[in-house]
């Protein structure tokens, strides 16, 4: 029978693992500190750009902001943002939301802006007329993957989109699909976790329902999970001018990395789950694989589509969400759009905050009037 550890030796383990534990938390925090202090120097590199292009945007009045306090949060933000929307949908009706939130109307702007986006194969305004056309386009389709979205549904907790990865595979799931439709169709976007619930579903509430049928983007194989895929940055853009991206498919962990664009380019990734829970992100080695994006040229298409798409409407701010096209450094094409993105942008939270609301608190820009929706228009303020 083993003999019980005497105090000292529990004393001494006990102690031991006191420094371990100390030690790998201090590890995170030292990450986290690190990736504050990379976030603040490029704020101030980049800083003076965003002033001089605040200083001389011509807003669209749509996306005038009431800033009044410094050092508002991103959600605050978002919050006026859609509080203001909801009160112009009130006073006049207007819609110019519906170039975010509806993605029939989205893909209208692009194509009436001839921007670059994955072919649209068909569009629905009513369940009948899907169910007559559906196997159709699948059978004489000759690109795949196939995308089927809801029209009048954006956020991701929705759950709106189906991928359809072969022909084979959408007959397949054909019960499922008429299901899904039927159950979409009805579906109404709630922003229940969301400060601004109330405006935000007043502004969902508007929309009708619609489906559409997108055909792939450009996949490139990566050794990184042994699979082909699509890349997509999420652009951030200021004043018309890109600020930083997250790309959810660098899929080093589950959790976007942070694209930056100083000299050279930079990534940021989340190495583990800690990481993450810290908030601690990573510079990822220049000899890791994902830097082919940057290498390649690839940031410089997406930065320039994003701020064309941003600048055509005359917003403030917005997230243009680009496809890489792996083949074609200048073959970038936009997915969607977004007014009030959801997406986590850790140590660079507060400098993105700054970077929206101080042009609006000083009133740095001037402003004009559009007679014609956001999703609507064509001639660029510059």
């Amino acid at each position: 029978m083993a003999k019980p550890l005497r105090l000292p030796v529990k004393r001494a383990l006990l102690a031991w693992l006191i420094i371990i534990v100390f030690l790998w938390f201090g590890k995170y925090m030292l990450q986290r500190r690190e990736a504050q202090i990379r976030a603040a120097a490029y704020f101030e590199e980049q800083k003076p750009l965003f002033e001089k292009a605040a200083r001389g945007w011509v807003l669209n009045d749509y996306f005038e902001l009431d800033v009044t306090e410094p050092g508002m949060t991103w959600e605050q933000l978002i919050g006026i943002r859609l509080k203001k929307m909801a009160q112009m949908y009130r006073a006049n009706k207007r819609d110019d939301f519906k170039v975010e939130k509806d993605k029939c109307e989205m893909y209208r702007f692009l194509k009436l802006n001839k921007f670059n986006f994955p072919l649209i194969l068909g569009e629905w305004d009513s369940k009948q007329g899907f169910a007559a056309d559906f196997m159709t386009l699948i059978d004489n389709s000759t690109t795949w993957p196939l995308f089927l979205k809801c029209c009048h549904l954006t956020q991701g907790s929705s759950k709106s989109v189906l991928l359809l990865k072969n022909a084979a595979h959408a007959r397949a799931q054909q019960a499922m699909i008429t299901e899904w439709v039927r159950e979409k169709w009805d579906f109404r976007a709630d922003d229940h976790t969301r400060p601004w619930r109330e405006d935000g579903n007043l502004l969902t509430d508007t929309l009708i329902p619609g489906l559409l049928l997108q055909g792939p983007a450009v996949t490139k194989y990566n050794p990184e999970v042994r699979e082909s895929h699509v890349f997509e940055l999420k652009v951030e853009v200021f004043w018309g001018r890109a600020y930083l991206a997250t790309c959810p498919d660098t899929r080093i962990y589950d959790r976007s990395s942070f694209f930056t664009r100083q000299r050279g380019g930079q990534i940021e990734y989340f190495a583990d789950w800690f990481s993450n829970v810290f908030n601690a992100p990573q510079v990822l080695p220049r000899s890791s694989w994902y830097y082919w994006m940057v290498r390649d040229g690839h940031l410089q298409c997406a930065w320039s589509l994003a701020e064309s798409v941003a600048r055509t409407i005359g917003a403030d701010t917005m997230r243009v969400d680009v496809f890489i096209n792996p083949d074609d450094a200048k073959g970038c094409s936009v997915n969607e759009d977004s007014l009030s993105s959801g997406m986590g942008y850790g140590p660079h939270f507060p400098y993105i905050s700054q970077l929206w609301s101080e042009p609006h608190r000083l009133k740095w820009y001037s402003t004009f009037k559009s007679e014609k929706p956001a999703y609507e228009m064509t001639a660029k303020p510059l």
